[in-house]
């Protein structure tokens, strides 16, 4: 009986050995926090990170990414390259238009992971300004934007930070020449604030219409003018109807009061050309959109990213060269101006027989873009 119970006893001493030679290694891997949640541990600092961690974030305003807009094409690109590439990804909605609201999303995609943070819209520029530096270890893209302090006075292309922009002009140009080719006489440009960005998209949009006024011996009238306005507005929709009500038939609309244009223009029977993403299930007004192919940046800099060539430090401009400016055709509803009069244009640029001049200023004389073709209208 003696011996059975020696024999019992060292096998559970064995055993017990055997137990806690592993434990280091079981522990090692995995650590059982008070949450009851089991976390890995990080890496050679040894520092714990969640096991379920989603390393793909998008930052969008309160309304996340319903309907068309920057926050549906950038979680487009977003998606689709985690879906293909076995990651998560998911969008942090801000609370309200603030950059504390922001930053506050920033830090919960951050809490749950995230290591590639996107950012969609000139918005967001205060906030990757401030992220960046609070989170030297994430990497974050900014469409359409500069990472900017909250009062403008400083610019600053972080390390772990890619900025792109697009050429406005060159949008503004294509819209400018397409409302002429398709047949209009009496067209407008509505800009919101006269920032640059606005500026270059105008001065494009004048040298377009002065092409095509030229191309196909016309005489154009031209309404332009900056609004003022950053939303949607009754001041848009009166200054937009008292133009259509003066004859225009089309306006190109470079800021966020789309809506109050298409308006003015239902009731006038008139026509929108809208801008930066399609806007064609706006309105039947919309006739087409200048696009910025969000989605497309997106896709790359995270493939970028994954591969570990990211683009950090750098702020880069893309444009037609890139296919990165593009005028809706999909849903577009000209009569006369075709995706073949398109190419012809675009391969016109292609061979460098067309320029479009750079116009950053509000005080430059825009009336110097206009030939004898155009009569350019300033309000």
């Amino acid at each position: 009986m003696k011996k059975i119970l020696v024999l019992l006893a060292c096998c559970l001493l064995l055993a017990a050995t055997l137990l806690c030679s592993g434990c280091v290694d079981i522990g090692a891997q995995l650590i059982d926090d008070e949450d009851g949640t089991d976390t890995e541990t990080g890496g050679e600092g040894g520092e714990a990170a969640p096991v379920n961690t989603v390393p793909l974030a998008l930052i969008t305003g309160a309304e996340g990414i319903d309907g068309p807009g920057y926050a549906a094409a950038a979680w487009a690109g977003l998606s689709a390259f985690g879906e293909e590439n076995e990651l998560a990804a998911d969008f942090y909605p801000a609370e309200e238009e603030t950059q504390a609201a922001r930053l506050n999303a920033v830090g919960r995609a951050v809490e749950n992971g995230a290591q590639l943070i996107v950012c969609a819209g000139a918005e967001y520029g205060d906030t990757v300004y401030e992220a960046q530096s609070m989170y030297p270890e994430i990497s974050f893209v900014l469409c359409d934007g500069e990472p900017h302090s909250l009062d403008f006075t400083e610019y600053e292309v972080a390390p772990n930070t890619y900025a792109v922009l697009y050429t406005e002009r060159e949008a503004g140009y294509l819209a400018g020449y397409a409302l002429v080719a398709e047949g209009f006489n009496k067209i407008g440009f509505m800009g919101g604030l006269p920032l640059p960005a606005t500026v270059r998209c105008g001065a494009g949009f004048i040298q377009g219409v002065n092409q095509a006024a030229e191309d196909n011996n016309k005489e154009v009238d031209l309404y332009y003018t900056y609004t003022g306005l950053l939303r949607d507005d009754s001041a848009a929709l009166a200054l937009s109807g008292s133009w259509y009500a003066n004859g225009v038939e089309a306006i190109y609309v470079c800021g966020d009061f789309t809506s109050s244009v298409c308006g003015a223009a239902e009731a006038a029977g008139a026509w929108v050309l809208a801008s930066d993403y399609d806007r064609s299930k706006l309105s039947p007004t919309v006739i087409s959109s200048t696009v910025k192919d969000i989605q497309g940046t997106v896709y790359q800099a995270a493939e970028a990213w994954a591969d570990g060539s990211f683009w950090g430090g750098k702020q880069v401009t893309l444009g037609l060269t890139n296919a990165a400016v593009k005028l809706a055709m999909d849903n577009e509803r000209f009569k006369n101006f075709s995706s073949a009069k398109l190419r012809m244009l675009l391969n016109r640029f292609d061979t460098g027989e067309l320029e479009i001049e750079l116009v950053n200023s509000a005080d430059a004389d825009l009336a110097a873009l206009c030939g004898k073709q155009v009569k350019l209208n300033m309000e």
